[in-house]
């Protein structure tokens, strides 16, 4: 699919070619909807920045083709260790913590700059351009679409139409500007630095390595290659305001990681913000990403949350565009993932708060809880279950949308496996599926058939119900893996189908 300046043959807008933009890309261009995407950097990132892949995003690359990419340019997180004045406090074992909740039961790490390299490189071979060095200058939206005026590499000034724009252009983004979004929120007091280094000396041997103490933390990370590390934490107490470098937060890392400091490859600083858009959607205009939402680092939340905002989308814009379903249906984008990412905001906010302040609880958290109470508590079975789960977004739900009809609906489908293969392997289609755990009565099996609905049947068992899965009950199951209708009335399923499916005859 080459990119090109027709506009008709151009319906999607995307603006921003970070992972989120790119991540739409690809699913545009599996679902067949053509695009232009620009950018106005003029190439991808080159620094690390964000590097934990969760499940529930390896989930749905698998539905791209694309998860084992990932993987082999990743690296499995196996431990997290917790230092304190140069001694290993306690260790935080992660291996396949997921085991029998997903197909991807561990956490990947995955530099961002590598990730986006995955991605463009998907991309690139689907025939894809990134218009680089193309700024978006203004919006302006007309009932049945969008005219966005770019500035080009040269100074050219193009008027581009589309049927919908998609704002992927991050925290400061002009899409939202655009718009006069509201982004509401605040600014965390204290300032953070990250930075990848070279360096010797003795470091603990986890993947992820916290050093904790009473006034500060930081984290040291390695990188690929020898003796690199992603080292990030707190600005020092009695560092200068104003533009900083890495000599001066140096002392305390050094100190904090027992490493010695031979090369900076890259220095920032920057303020940790939480804010949601007020509204995801304005007509034509839908945000993505952090141009949606920003949030603290806890958990690795964010790249992947606007890797799900991608996901959620594409479908729908491609159901639209098709004639295959109702226009309302956009709606439910802001439905569900405004109400994700403000329940994000506010649970790592509370965490966050906590780790990073100043205050005497700050203290007690960064020189007790976390060298100490934490490396036990992981040690309970059920504490690692309850943390992958948590953390993957495999548990992220929609039951309040238009679109989730039934007890159970709205959730992501239970995964299970299934003599050599598992349930998901019907999803890497893109399309609504129909699953029966069970037996399928034939008002069901005739409902697939006139709706063009694969209807997949797996046979009823121990194991099928410990997974979650309800016996002889439909799972109709959107494009990107979570259920639709959850019951056994064919009454209701039909009704469902109608106002919701025009499934593309195969």
């Amino acid at each position: 699919m080459q990119s090109s300046t027709d506009a008709q043959s151009k319906p999607v807008l995307i603006v921003g070619a970070g992972p989120t933009g790119l991540c739409l890309a690809l699913w545009l261009n599996r679902l067949g909807i053509s695009f232009r995407i620009i950018d106005q950097a003029s190439g991808p990132g080159t620094t690390s920045r964000a590097i934990i892949c969760h499940a529930r995003t390896l989930e749905m690359y698998q539905s791209l083709g694309i998860a084992e990419d990932m993987i082999s340019h990743g690296s499995k997180l196996q431990n997290v260790t917790i230092a304190q004045q140069g001694q290993i406090r306690g260790s935080l074992k992660f291996g396949n913590i997921g085991t029998g909740l997903s197909p991807f039961p561990f956490i990947l790490s995955l530099p961002q700059d590598i990730h986006e390299r995955v991605l463009l490189d998907h991309l690139q071979r689907a025939g894809v351009t990134i218009e680089r060095s193309t700024t978006l200058e203004s919006l302006k939206q007309h009932d049945d679409g969008v005219t966005a005026r770019v500035c080009g590499p040269h100074s050219d000034h193009e008027d581009i139409s589309a049927s919908y724009v998609a704002g992927c252009d991050g925290a400061r983004s002009t899409v939202r500007k655009s718009c006069g979004i509201k982004f509401e929120g605040g600014t965390y007091e204290q300032k953070f630095f990250v930075s990848d280094v070279n360096a010797t000396g003795h470091i603990p041997t986890g993947d992820v390595n916290i050093f904790a103490s009473g006034r500060n933390f930081c984290i040291a990370i390695p990188l690929p290659g020898e003796k690199r590390y992603r080292v990030l934490g707190l600005v020092p107490e009695g560092v200068k305001d104003g533009d900083l470098e890495f000599a001066d937060v140096q002392p305390a890392v050094e100190d904090n990681t027992r490493l010695g400091i031979t090369a900076v490859n890259w220095f920032s600083t920057y303020s940790v913000h939480h804010r949601v858009a007020s509204q995801f959607r304005e007509h034509n205009v839908f945000l993505l990403g952090d141009a949606a939402h920003v949030h603290s680092p806890v958990g690795g939340q964010g790249m992947n949350t606007g890797l799900g905002d991608a996901a959620n989308l594409a479908w729908k814009l491609a159901s639209c565009l098709k004639g295959t379903t109702d226009p309302k249906i956009l709606d439910t984008y802001h439905q569900e993932r405004a109400a994700f990412a403000t329940e994000l905001v506010n649970s790592t906010d509370r965490i966050f708060t906590l780790v990073q302040a100043r205050s005497f609880l700050g203290t007690v958290a960064r020189s007790f809880m976390l060298p100490y109470v934490l490396p036990i508590a992981f040690k309970l079975p059920w504490i690692p279950t309850f943390a992958f789960k948590k953390n993957s977004q495999i548990q992220i739900s929609y039951p309040q949308s238009d679109l989730s009809t039934g007890n159970g609906a709205g959730c992501r489908l239970p995964w299970v496996e299934t003599g050599e293969s598992d349930n998901y392997k019907s999803l890497e289609d893109s399309r609504w599926v129909m699953h029966v755990y069970g037996e399928a009565s034939d008002e069901v099996a005739t409902l697939a058939s006139e709706s063009y609905i694969p209807l997949h049947r797996y046979a009823w068992s121990d194991h099928v119900s410990k997974a979650g899965l309800v016996r002889d009950s439909v799972y109709l199951v959107r494009p990107d893996g979570y259920v639709g209708y959850l019951g056994t009335d064919p009454g209701e399923l039909g009704d469902y189908l109608k106002r919701w499916t025009v499934p593309e005859q195969k």
